[in-house]
């Protein structure tokens, strides 16, 4: 809504927009009181009036909306694989932010609500460098949207003339990043309810015009949904670390460098309902086989350590990609030398890989 390259675009009138959400959410929560409303934030952390647009919107319709939400598409250059996993910083850095700003608009409006962020577009990939233009200002969102083909070669969305919108790497290294966000999601689901991949059929799945079939983003994914449940554990990383200089790979996306990165990349969910520990764990480091130990004595004697179980998605070949004839490349596979001794788990982690360990844990 704050777009100026959108028709009907509010970012010159954040408060008028925002009473019409005031509104319009009072209005349809009179209709139905069970509903949950969201007020859109800035389109990306990089636009000139972020986040102070927001926190305008926010400001007019606090009382009667339930979550802010905000967009992210993180990049890296092609051969930049730290950049590209370290993209998760950034989406922390937004979060961390808008969370800040809410928390500010709850102050002033003296409200017992928290606000919740819905994360309605998000994704990572590789995408080259573009050339930079530096008297056009440092972020140009419109010209990085307009989309004008006088010579009319495509119909926008025809299937048998489409033009090439994939994106350069392989599943491993999309699989990845995609997954290092949504560990990001998970470190901060006290305030990330909402989680929308928008790259569907480019992460989740592979497709072509007749044909669909699984990638490994899409294995990860199904992990996700099956153990990521119960409670958000905070986790403690204790690594290696790398820097990443900073970048720009267009008018628009531009990252500031960041320093002491871990190469171990960890969130934890504890779902009491079912018994289940599970620790998501990825290696950042393109040729280090890390040693791994999890230190979980603090749930003492109610570890069950028979049940404890250590897939991972690995490939020698970064660069691979599935196909429809071979979309099983990519499952988890059993790794099988993951013991616990005293409370602490020990296995090893390859370079670039991603891995799931599961235990459970009695009730008392």
């Amino acid at each position: 809504m704050d777009g100026h390259w959108q028709i009907g675009s509010w970012e010159k009138d954040p408060r008028g927009y925002g009473v019409l959400c005031q509104e319009t959410s009072k209005a349809m929560k009179w209709i139905d009181p069970t509903i949950k409303t969201a007020v859109c934030g800035s389109s990306a952390p990089f636009m000139e009036h972020f986040p102070e647009w927001d926190e305008k919107v926010l400001d007019q319709c606090y009382d009667v909306v339930d979550y802010l939400s905000v967009h992210h598409y993180h990049s890296a250059p092609p051969g930049d694989l730290k950049s590209l996993l370290g993209g998760a910083l950034y989406y922390e850095d937004f979060i961390n932010t808008e969370a800040a700003m809410c928390d500010f608009v709850q102050s002033k409006h003296r409200s017992p609500k928290k606000m919740m962020i819905s994360f309605d577009e998000f994704g990572g990939m590789i995408r080259p460098n573009s050339e930079l233009h530096p008297g056009w200002g440092r972020y140009n969102m419109a010209r990085t949207h307009y989309r004008f083909d006088p010579e009319r070669k495509y119909i926008l969305h025809d299937p048998d003339n489409m033009p090439d919108k994939t994106f350069p790497g392989g599943d491993m290294e999309h699989m990845l990043s995609m997954a290092s966000i949504q560990l990001a999601f998970l470190r901060h689901a006290d305030r990330v309810k909402i989680g929308c991949m928008t790259g569907g059929l480019f992460a989740l799945c592979a497709s072509d015009h007749d044909r669909v079939w699984r990638t490994a983003s899409h294995y990860a994914y199904m992990q996700f949904l099956e153990f990521a449940r119960g409670l958000s554990m905070q986790v403690k990383v204790d690594s290696e670390t790398f820097d990443m200089p900073g970048y720009a790979i267009d008018d628009t996306s531009q990252y500031t460098g960041k320093d002491g990165v871990n190469y171990v990349d960890s969130a934890c969910a504890w779902n009491q309902e079912n018994g289940t520990l599970s620790i998501f764990v990825i290696n950042r480091n393109e040729t280090e086989n890390y040693p791994l130990d999890l230190d979980l004595r603090g749930f003492g004697s109610s570890l069950d350590a028979s049940s404890l179980s250590h897939h991972e998605i690995y490939s020698d070949d970064i660069s691979a990609i599935t196909d429809p004839e071979h979309d099983d490349a990519f499952s988890p596979k059993k790794v099988s030398e993951t013991k616990i001794e005293d409370g602490v788990v020990k296995t090893h982690i390859r370079p670039l890989s991603w891995n799931v360990i599961t235990l459970k844990v009695s009730a008392s």
